[in-house]
C-alpha cells in the first residue's frame, strides 16, 4: 500500500523533529564540559604558588593539559573529593 503525499510529508516532519530533539540534547551534554583555568588561576584557587602547581602538574599530582606552551587544569579536578 502507498503511503500518500499528506503521509509521507508527516512522517518527514516527525524525523525532522526528532533530529532537532538528539540535536538539542547533544548540544546541551557539550555545555557540561569543565571549564579550565591556567596555572596561575589554578594557584590561586588553591593557594598555593605557581611553581607549587606546576610541581604538582609534573609529579602527576594535579592532570593538567598542555595548550602550546601553557597548562590548563580543569576546575573540576581542583575541587576537594
Amino acid at each position: 500500500m502507498e503511503k500518500t503525499l499528506e503521509q509521507q510529508i508527516e512522517n518527514l516532519k516527525q524525523q525532522a523533529m526528532d533530529l532537532e530533539k538528539s540535536l538539542q540534547e547533544q548540544q546541551e551534554k557539550a555545555r557540561v564540559t569543565p571549564n579550565f583555568v591556567t596555572l596561575k588561576e589554578a594557584a590561586q584557587i588553591l593557594k598555593a604558588s605557581e611553581g607549587t602547581v606546576r610541581r604538582w602538574v609534573k609529579s602527576g599530582l594535579i592532570r593538567a593539559r598542555n595548550i602550546g606552551r601553557k597548562y590548563l587544569v580543569s576546575v573540576e579536578d581542583l575541587s576537594v573529593k
